[in-house]
């Protein structure tokens, strides 16, 4: 195993909060697949697509939603509700989530009037973020090494994510997961009780 420090685990995302400021990715192009989005993403996204709960299973990728599971039907099954374990698990038995605040009845109809519509998902529009290069990369460390004492040089390392930054298929909101990803891979290398987070160096 390796002991990583906490002063030692820096993070070179090329990502702030100010590159977003394009269109978003669950900006509606109907009422309804928008009002469905919202719903899944209140009640049901920090269990499965932040806590992944169920490995795999993002609430928010409607090609997990609908995709076979074996000898298992779809999540969502696209017009028909009845047959969707999502409908029969927030619709009919009524236990998801499982704890906290409940979808009202007007939002489970929403719900399965969504389903019955074949469960339209908003249409994906391409991030506004700037193309970071290998250059800008390598910049960024140099620059942050330069601040850093001569002493703790030795122990910085950096991680990127550019490669899923400058791609437009890659939504703000998966970027989010990424990162979120990356910090527990990390911590999982430490025998440190602390959790150590990145932090990045760039602007």
């Amino acid at each position: 195993m390796i002991q990583l420090e906490p002063r030692a685990l820096l993070l070179l995302l090329g990502l702030a909060p100010a590159c977003a400021s394009g269109a978003r990715a669950d900006e509606p192009p109907t009422p309804l697949a928008g009002a469905a989005y919202g719903i899944l993403k209140q009640y049901c996204y920090r269990c499965h697509g932040v806590d992944f709960k169920v490995p795999g299973y993002n609430v928010l990728d409607r090609d997990i939603l609908i995709a076979q599971r074996g000898d298992d039907a779809p999540y969502v099954v696209p017009g028909d509700p009845d047959a969707s374990e999502l409908w029969q698990r927030v619709g009919v038995e009524k236990d998801m989530p499982p704890s906290g605040k409940k979808p009202s009845d007007e939002d489970r109809a929403t719900l399965r009037k969504w389903i019955e519509a074949g469960a339209p998902f908003p249409e994906r529009s391409v991030p506004a973020r700037e193309f970071r290069s290998e250059k800008d990369i390598l910049r960024a460390i140099r620059d942050h090494l330069r601040s850093v004492p001569d002493s703790d040089q030795g122990y910085q390392r950096y991680f990127t994510l550019t490669h899923l930054y400058n791609n437009p298929r890659v939504s703000d909101d998966e970027m989010r997961l990424y990162r979120a990803a990356l910090s527990k891979a990390a911590n999982s290398l430490s025998w440190k009780q602390a959790l150590a987070l990145p932090r990045p160096v760039d602007d």
